[in-house]
C-alpha cells in the first residue's frame, strides 16, 4: 500500500465499441467517401476512417492513449463542421469500470483540459438543451481545477438554458454544483439555498441519484462549518441509497466524506477504514481524482497520530496524482499536507516552501478557503522560526479572510495563533524590562480577544497588562486591568483566572504599600487555589501573605504562612523554594530577636544554595549571616562571612555588589 503509485491505472484495452458499431452510429459509408467534395473535406473523412481502423493503442498505453482514436475523430469532424456526428463521438459509451460516456470518462480519469476542448468545440453548434449540458460540464472542469469564478460563470449560463428548455434534472444538477462552489468559497448560506433548491427538484422528479448527490453536498456544508455529526447524518442517508443507484464513483466520494467526518471527530481507526475502502474502490474503477483524495486523507490521519514519516509518503503520492491529472485544487491540498508534515518534524524552511506553493495555487484559482489556510500555516511556521513580524503579517491576513468567508474553524485557528504571537511578544519584552513594548503587544492581544469574543483571552490579556503596568509604576492602571480580568474570570467561571487576578491585585496593592488590601485579595486567592487543587497558586498566595503580614508587623501570621509554604516545598522537593522561604523566615526571626533560630534557618538555606550553585541567593544569605553574627557579637565570624561574600563576588564577577558588603562590614 505504501509503495509509490504507478503513473496511471490503465483500463482494459477493450473499452472501445467495435468499429462496426461506431461506423453504424456515425452513419458513414466507406464507399461514399471518395465522392465527398471539396477535396479538403474528403481528406478529413479519410483521416477519420484511418483513426478508426488503423490506430491501436499499445499494451502499455495510458487511458488517454486508449481513447486517442475517438478524440482525433471528434476533432476531424469538427473541422468539417459535422457537429451531429461529433456529438455522437463524445457521447460514445465506453466499456470501463464506471460504464461512462467518453466525455464523462475523461473527468473520472482527471483529463480536464481534454474535456474542456471537447465542450468548447460544440458549444453553440447544436441546440440549447445540449448547450446547457456543455456549460455545466465546462463549469465542472473549472470547479475541479479550483477556478471557482469561472465555474460559477459557466454554471449560471447552463442554469438559464436548463430552465428555458424545461430540463428539471439538469436544473437540479446545476443548482447543486453552484452550491458546491459557494461552499468552497465559504458562503454557506448561499450554498445551502442552492442545495435545498436542488433537493426539492430532485425529489419532485423522483431523481434518486440527484437526491443522493444533494444529500452528500448538504453534508459538505455541515462539514465545512464544523458540524461533523450533522454531516455524518447527511452522508449516511445518502450512502443508504447507493446500492439502488449503483454509482461507484459517487460511492467512493461518500466513503471519503464519512472518513473525513470521523477524522474530525478523532475516531482515526474508523476514518482509516472509510478512506481505505474509498481508495480501493477508486483504484478499481480508475477514478484518479478519488484515489488521490483518499491517499491525501490517509496522510492526514497518520499526521494526526504523529506518524509524520508515514504521512509524508501518502501526501507525496497524493501530490503525484494531482499533478498528473492537472488538479490544482488537489495539488494545493497535498502541498498543504506536506507542509504540515515537515512543520511537525521541525523542518520549518521545508514547510514554508510547501506552504508558499500552496498559497500561490490558492491565490491563482481564487480559493479563499485555501488562501486563508495557507496564510495561517505560514504564520505558524514563521512564529516557530522566531520571525515574529512575518508571523503577524501572515496570521493577520489569514484572520481577515477567515472573517470574510465566515469559517469558524479557520477563524479560530488564525485568531488563536495570532493571539499566541502577541502574548509571546508581550512576555518577551516584559522579560527584557521593556515594559512599554510589552504593554503594546498585550493591548494588541486584548483587542484581538475582544474582536473574537474570546473571554478567556481577555482574562489573560487584562492580567498581563496589569503586571506590565505595575512594573512600569502605573499602579492605578494596573489595578484597573486586574479588576477587569477578575470580573471577566468570574463571568465565565474561570476559577484559575479568578485566583490569578486576585493575586495580581495583591501585587498592585503591595506596590502601593497597602498591605491590608494585599492580605484581603491573597486570602481570597488562597481559598480558590485550595478548592481547585492549584498547588502553584497556593504557594504564590502563601508567600505573598507571609510577606504582607511581615510588613504589617504581624510576625506570628507571617511565620504561619511561610511554614505552610515550607511544607509544600519539602513535599515537592523544590529545593530553591525551600531555601528561599528559610531565608524569609530568618528575616522575621531576626526582627523579633530570635537570632539563634534565624541562624539555623540561614545555615540550612546557605547549604541548599551552595548545592544548586545559586550565587545571588548565596550572597543574600551571607549578607544576613553577617548581620546575625554582628548582633550576636561574633565579629570574627561576621568577618569570615564578609570574606566569603567577597569570594562569591569575585568568583561570579558580581563586582557591583562589592561596595555594599564593605560598607556592611565597616
Amino acid at each position: 500500500m505504501n509503495k509509490l503509485l504507478e503513473k496511471e491505472n490503465p483500463e482494459p484495452k477493450t473499452i472501445l465499441p467495435s468499429l462496426d458499431i461506431i461506423l453504424s452510429e456515425l452513419k458513414i459509408n466507406l464507399s461514399d467517401i471518395k465522392f465527398i467534395k471539396p477535396r479538403w473535406k474528403r481528406t478529413q473523412y479519410r483521416a477519420i476512417i484511418n483513426w478508426l481502423t488503423k490506430y491501436q493503442a499499445s499494451s502499455a498505453s495510458s487511458n488517454l492513449e486508449n481513447v486517442k482514436g475517438l478524440l482525433e475523430v471528434f476533432f476531424h469532424l469538427c473541422e468539417v463542421e459535422d457537429w451531429q456526428r461529433a456529438e455522437k463521438i463524445i457521447f460514445t459509451n465506453l466499456d470501463t469500470a464506471t460504464k461512462e460516456e467518453l466525455h464523462a470518462q475523461l473527468d473520472t480519469w482527471g483529463y480536464y483540459s481534454q474535456q474542456f476542448n471537447l465542450y468548447t468545440k460544440l458549444l453553440g453548434k447544436l441546440n440549447p438543451s445540449l448547450d446547457s449540458i456543455f456549460y455545466n460540464c465546462l463549469g465542472n472542469t473549472y470547479y475541479f481545477r479550483g477556478n471557482y469564478e469561472q465555474a460559477i460563470n459557466y454554471y449560471q449560463q447552463g442554469l438559464i438554458l436548463a430552465v428555458e428548455v424545461g430540463d428539471k434534472q439538469k436544473e437540479s444538477e446545476i443548482l447543486g454544483n453552484l452550491g458546491n462552489v459557494y461552499t468552497f468559497l465559504g458562503n454557506y448560506q448561499q450554498a445551502c439555498d442552492y442545495q435545498q433548491q436542488s433537493l426539492t427538484i430532485a425529489r419532485e422528479i423522483n431523481d434518486l441519484q440527484g437526491e443522493v448527490e444533494t444529500l452528500r453536498d448538504l453534508g459538505g456544508i455541515c462539514y465545512f462549518q464544523g458540524d461533523y455529526e450533522g454531516a455524518v447524518n447527511y452522508y449516511q442517508e445518502a450512502f443508504s441509497s447507493i446500492p439502488t443507484i449503483n454509482n461507484k464513483q459517487l460511492e467512493t466520494e461518500i466513503l471519503a466524506n464519512l472518513g473525513s467526518c470521523f477524522y474530525a471527530l478523532h475516531n482515526y481507526q474508523q476514518a482509516i477504514n472509510y478512506y481505505e475502502r474509498g481508495q480501493a474502490l477508486a483504484k478499481e474503477i480508475a477514478y484518479r481524482r478519488g484515489e488521490g483524495a483518499a491517499l491525501g486523507n490517509l496522510g492526514n490521519v497518520y499526521y494526526a497520530q504523529k506518524d509524520y514519516r508515514q504521512a509524508i509518503i501518502y501526501h507525496q503520492q497524493s501530490l503525484v496524482v494531482a499533478q498528473e491529472i492537472g488538479s490544482q485544487e488537489g495539488e494545493a491540498i497535498a502541498l498543504s499536507g506536506l507542509g504540515l508534515d515537515y512543520h511537525s518534524l521541525g523542518d520549518y524552511q521545508q514547510a514554508i516552501n510547501y506552504y508558499q506553493q500552496d498559497l500561490a495555487i490558492a491565490q491563482k484559482i481564487g480559493s479563499k478557503w485555501g488562501e486563508c489556510s495557507s496564510l495561517c500555516n505560514l504564520g505558524s511556521a514563521y512564529y516557530c522560526l522566531k520571525e515574529y513580524e512575518q508571523a503577524i503579517n501572515y496570521l493577520d491576513r489569514s484572520l481577515t479572510i477567515a472573517k470574510e468567508i465566515n469559517n469558524p474553524d479557520l477563524k479560530a485557528k488564525a485568531g488563536d495563533n495570532l493571539a499566541n504571537v502577541y502574548h509571546f511578544l508581550g512576555q518577551h519584552y516584559f522579560s527584557l524590562k521593556n515594559y512599554p513594548k510589552a504593554i503594546y503587544y498585550h493591548k494588541q492581544n486584548l483587542s484581538l480577544a475582544i474582536e473574537m469574543d474570546n473571554k478567556k483571552g481577555e482574562v489573560i490579556a487584562y492580567r498581563c497588562l496589569g503586571v506590565s503596568c505595575d512594573s512600569l509604576g502605573k499602579y492605578d492602571q494596573s489595578i484597573e486591568y486586574f479588576k477587569q480580568s477578575l470580573i471577566l474570570a468570574q463571568e465565565i467561571n474561570d476559577r484559575q483566572g479568578e485566583s490569578t487576578a486576585l493575586k495580581g491585585l495583591g501585587l498592585a496593592y503591595k506596590s502601593l504599600g497597602d498591605y491590608e488590601q494585599v492580605t484581603q485579595y491573597l486570602q481570597q486567592s488562597l481559598i480558590i487555589s485550595q478548592e481547585i487543587g492549584d498547588r502553584e497558586g497556593k504557594m504564590t498566595a502563601l508567600s505573598g501573605l507571609g510577606s504582607a503580614y511581615s510588613a504589617l508587623g504581624d510576625y506570628t501570621q507571617a511565620i504561619n504562612y511561610y511554614n505552610q509554604y515550607l511544607v509544600i516545598a519539602r513535599q515537592t522537593k523544590d529545593t530553591w523554594r525551600k531555601g528561599a522561604v528559610l531565608c524569609n523566615l530568618s528575616e522575621i526571626f531576626f526582627e523579633i530577636g530570635d537570632y539563634s533560630q534565624a541562624l539555623a534557618n540561614l545555615q540550612q538555606g546557605l547549604k541548599i544554595f551552595k548545592n544548586i550553585e545559586d550565587s545571588a541567593a548565596q550572597l543574600e544569605i551571607v549578607h544576613n549571616l553577617i548581620k546575625v553574627h554582628y548582633k550576636l557579637n561574633n565579629y570574627p565570624l561576621a568577618r569570615e562571612f564578609y570574606e566569603e561574600a567577597m569570594n562569591i563576588v569575585t568568583k561570579f564577577k558580581l563586582y557591583h555588589l562589592a561596595k555594599s558588603y564593605r560598607e556592611l562590614t565597616e
